[in-house]
């Protein structure tokens, strides 16, 4: 999938494999993010404009949880998650950051 990916990207914007690597720091790199944020500028049409200072690049969706976790709130707050939900966001919320998970539409738990 990563070959299909590489292909991808490299048939859209001229890239190369350290474009998608943490040499330029934690974040992704310098050229990624403001590539991302002319993708979003011209696609989404954000009622602000997003500058590639906004936004963080990670290695899965577990660290992005991580992170937002960290970022947003305090240990024991509430986040809503809608169902079905994958099923290891309680421990990617939960484990660290200690969110709880409150599952939508029905405020029933995940694990149901």
């Amino acid at each position: 999938m990563t070959k299909d990916v590489s292909d991808f990207a490299n048939r859209k914007i001229r890239t190369s494999s350290k474009t998608f690597t943490y040499g330029e720091g934690p974040w992704g790199s310098k050229r990624l993010r403001i590539a991302m944020a002319d993708h979003m500028k011209k696609y989404f049409h954000p009622v602000s404009t997003v500058q590639p200072e906004d936004l963080v690049f990670a290695n899965g969706i577990t660290s992005l949880c991580e992170l937002f976790g960290y970022a947003m709130g305090e240990e024991g707050d509430g986040i809503l998650i809608s169902r079905p939900c994958y099923q290891a966001f309680i421990a990617d919320f939960g484990a660290k950051a200690k969110y709880a998970l409150i599952s939508t539409p029905r405020l029933s738990s995940c694990r149901d």
